[in-house]
Parts: C-alpha cells; structure tokens; sequence
C-alpha cells in the first residue's frame, strides 16, 4: 500500500489463506493500473 498505492484483499470462504483479490473492474481496469499491478507483484514475489 505504501510502496505502490495498491491494496490486496484476502481471499474469502473457501479461498481464505489460499489466493488474493485484486479488483481490477471498470474504471480501474484501465491498461496502465492493469500493468502496475502486475509489476508491484513482480516486485513484492521477488523480494519474499
């Protein structure tokens, strides 16, 4: 949140603990929030 200004829910019921949310929908699925997204979990991969 504070490196890319991006926020990453938990998965929910049966998905908790085992994938992310990411809400990449109308207005927001633009191609430049789309590759930063992909780019901060590049990064934040990387670094784990």
């Amino acid at each position: 949140m504070n490196e890319f200004n991006l926020e990453i829910g938990a998965g929910l019921g049966a998905f908790t603990g085992k994938a992310w949310r990411i809400g990449l929908m109308g207005y927001s699925a633009k191609s430049e929030n789309v590759l930063l997204c992909v780019a901060a979990l590049k990064q934040a991969l990387n670094n784990s």
